[in-house]
């Protein structure tokens, strides 16, 4: 086992452990300012909800970067460096299938409700800052690491890492080895492109945590659906297509 690989485990520990930590003294505040000042957890649920969100992005993942010593090289892709059109357009359909057959199993009577609070929430933390972060120490950083080793060995071991370490419900964990096997380790490997992969892991958690508890019926779904294949087309024209 190399000093880098090695460095790497002593990294995530360290994250896992300080996010830990410092989530356990939010919930131990939360229990003695209840039961000695009268404040309610119930009525300062969001309050906690987002100190939990806050912990892994202000406390592990500085942690995680200072231990790594993440040292932002240039690095060379280990098949090609400009993804196509057709390679865009590839990923965003397996993106939007996902998204429509998992929006078919909500219907009214099962659908999970967001508040205005809780979708704001989800789409800071849950859309955008998490899909940073993860990328940036699961993709960007473990590759130094683990790219020497081909492709499919640091698709397996970046993977494995991000979706048991990063998630704790069963099936987010799903998704995650979903997404990371057939989706964004190998859109890494072939572009290098850590901003692409971000936009494409923003994309996925829009789908699973705001766009699927908030649709209706399917007709909603599929206009939504469509909404989005032809934005992230555009943005895809954009990026990669315009001088």
């Amino acid at each position: 086992m190399t000093k880098s690989t090695l460095r790497v485990i002593f990294a995530l520990a360290i994250f896992k452990i300080s996010v830990f930590i410092f989530n356990l003294l939010i919930e131990y505040t939360a229990f003695y300012l209840e039961n000695t000042k009268g404040v309610s957890i119930g009525n300062n649920i969001n309050t906690y909800l987002m100190l939990f969100s806050c912990t892994p992005l202000l406390i592990g993942f500085p942690l995680y970067m200072i231990t790594i010593r993440f040292k932002n090289n240039k690095l060379i892709p280990l098949h090609k460096s400009q993804p196509t059109n057709q390679y865009i357009i590839k990923r965003l359909l397996i993106i939007i299938s996902t998204g429509l057959l998992i929006s078919l199993a909500f219907t009214k009577s099962n659908q999970i409700q967001l508040n205005r609070s809780d979708l704001l929430n989800t789409i800071l933390f849950t859309v955008i800052l998490f899909p940073i972060m993860e990328e940036l120490m699961f993709r960007r950083t473990l590759f130094e690491v683990f790219g020497n080793l081909g492709p499919k060995k640091y698709i397996i071991i970046s993977t494995l890492l991000w979706a048991f370490i990063a998630h704790n419900i069963p099936i987010n964990i799903i998704i995650a080895l979903i997404a990371g096997f057939a989706l964004l380790g190998p859109m890494y490997v072939s572009t290098n492109n850590t901003v692409l992969v971000i936009i494409f892991h923003c994309l996925i958690n829009f789908i699973f945590a705001v766009l699927v508890p908030l649709i209706s019926n399917f007709a909603v779904a599929l206009v939504a659906l469509i909404t989005i294949i032809v934005l992230g087309l555009t943005i895809a024209y954009f990026y990669f297509c315009i001088d």
